[in-house]
């Protein structure tokens, strides 16, 4: 469905959902490649290069998904380490007030 003059298509593993949040560049290049390698491979003649083609393009699309994997991975890891950062620092606070308190 068309989303708009701004929308973009992106790519996604069927079955997944996919929020405007975790969009990235990496995304649009894997969409747009597709787009570019069926172009192309619609004006090649000759079967075996259609076959390279489809070779070049697979081997591609799944270097380019296992990175994008990795990148969620890695944005989900940095998001629980801020949250346990948090928790760290509300701790330790809470001890040094306890501590004080303690003192006095």
């Amino acid at each position: 469905a068309d989303g708009g003059p701004h929308s973009v298509q992106v790519w996604c593993p069927k079955g997944q959902k996919r929020f405007p949040r975790d969009v990235t560049e990496l995304d649009v290049v894997l969409t747009e490649f597709e787009k570019i390698t069926a172009n192309y491979k619609q004006s090649v003649e000759l079967k075996i290069c259609r076959k390279a083609i489809n070779g070049f393009y697979s081997g591609f699309r799944d270097q380019l998904t296992n990175t994008m994997a990795e990148v969620q991975k890695l944005k989900s890891l940095k998001r629980e380490n801020t949250k346990l950062a948090t928790a760290i620092n509300k701790k330790r606070r809470r001890l040094m007030e306890v501590k004080e308190e303690l003192i006095r």
